[in-house]
């Protein structure tokens, strides 16, 4: 995937988490974590290495898990990404 694909990627993966709820209901609280979510992914496609560190952690994990997203997930379509 080039690096245009990447952000293709990380845009789409950002805009689908967005739509989501957390038990029906969208409130700051969860737009807010899918945004941090959301960056993370992105800056991690950039290959910033603090990103990539976060997206590999167990905060990342129990953010993920607050808002009902495959931490897993996004780390696999990451290596695929960055290979």
């Amino acid at each position: 995937m080039t690096g245009r694909g990447h952000a293709q990627w990380g845009r789409r993966y950002t805009a689908h988490a967005q739509s989501r709820t957390l038990d029906g209901i969208t409130c700051p609280e969860v737009k807010l974590t899918l945004a941090i979510i959301g960056r993370a992914v992105l800056d991690a496609l950039n290959a910033a290495h603090d990103a990539r560190a976060y997206v590999q952690s167990d905060d990342f994990t129990y953010w993920c898990d607050l808002v009902g997203i495959d931490p897993n997930r996004i780390r696999r379509h990451l290596e695929k990404a960055n290979s």
